[in-house]
Order: C-alpha cells, then sequence, then structure tokens
C-alpha cells in the first residue's frame, strides 16, 4: 500500500504529484530529477522502515550525487550564457546547460569541472544506445586520469539521446 515514486526527469515531478493526489494508496513523491539522483535515493531504500523516515533519508540524499549529461545539440541556441551551434556536443551538469564544443572529449572535462570533483569518490558512467562499452572505458579513463581519487563504475545505460550520463558522488 506505500507506494514511493522517483520521477528522475525535472518534467515528470508535476505529473507524479498529480499521480499521488489521484490514487487511494500512500503514495510518496521524491522528486529525483536525474537517473543518478534515483539511484542514490534507492541506496536508500529500507523496506522495514518507516516510510516518512525513509523517504526523508532519500530526499537528503538527492543531494549527495552531481549528474553531468553529454549530448548532441539539436538546435543552435545561446542559453544560461552558453553558446551552442546544432550538432554540437553539449554537456549539463545538474539539469542546466554547462558547455558546447565540437570535441566530446574536452565536453566532458568541462562537465566534471562544473560537476565540483572535489571531495567526489565515484563516477558511474551510463552509456547510451549511442556509445559503446569501450568507448564509455576511454571515459572512464579521462576521469581516472584527470581525477586520481576518484574511481569509474561503468554501467550500459541504453538511453537514447545521451552519450553519456554521468553521476559522481
Amino acid at each position: 500500500n506505500n507506494i514511493i515514486i522517483l520521477p528522475n526527469n525535472k518534467n515528470i515531478i508535476m505529473a507524479a504529484e498529480a499521480a499521488r493526489e489521484l490514487s487511494s494508496k500512500n503514495v510518496t513523491v521524491v522528486g529525483s530529477r536525474t537517473v543518478p539522483q534515483g539511484v542514490m535515493a534507492l541506496m536508500q531504500l529500507d523496506l522495514d522502515g518507516d516510510l516518512d523516515a525513509v523517504t526523508a533519508e532519500m530526499r537528503d540524499a538527492l543531494n549527495d550525487v552531481a549528474t553531468g549529461e553529454i549530448t548532441r545539440a539539436v538546435r543552435s541556441v545561446t542559453l544560461d550564457g552558453v553558446e551552442v551551434e546544432e550538432g554540437a556536443f553539449i554537456g549539463m551538469v545538474n539539469g542546466r546547460l554547462s558547455t558546447s564544443g565540437n570535441d566530446m572529449t574536452e565536453v566532458i572535462a568541462q562537465t566534471l569541472e562544473g560537476m565540483d570533483m572535489e571531495g567526489r569518490e565515484i563516477v558511474t558512467i551510463y552509456y547510451g544506445d549511442d556509445a559503446t562499452e569501450a568507448d564509455a572505458e576511454v571515459v572512464a579513463e579521462q576521469i581516472e586520469t584527470s581525477y586520481e581519487d576518484v574511481e569509474t563504475e561503468i554501467i550500459p545505460g541504453h538511453q537514447p539521446h545521451y552519450f553519456y550520463i554521468l553521476g559522481a558522488e
């Protein structure tokens, strides 16, 4: 009878809240905006715990991870002070456009810089449909070379629009 919804997308949170209102079940929405936030929240899940306490811990955990997303621009735009050309690689940090360029390696590096890597211990690399595990291994090497104290893990995310989703804890 207890349901916890993790939207993992800022555009889905309002729909999740509306579903909560319509349900006869005890539904709680933990407002995760990204997949890495949802995974971090799930790590706090205690099936035998008090629902309010568990969801409070899940909400707190959302702040323990930074998210980077690497994709391609579908149109030219200037947003958040970043000039983007259609077809360029773009990097987003916690849902905000942070960088753009034609060199994916550089876009990844700039995205990581925006993720406040100081004190981070692990970066999970979710690679999408347009990347291979070998591609993700190159990204992992890039991260481990740039941030000596950071370990990486690689997971096939199968996401259709993002080459990589990075979760830094």
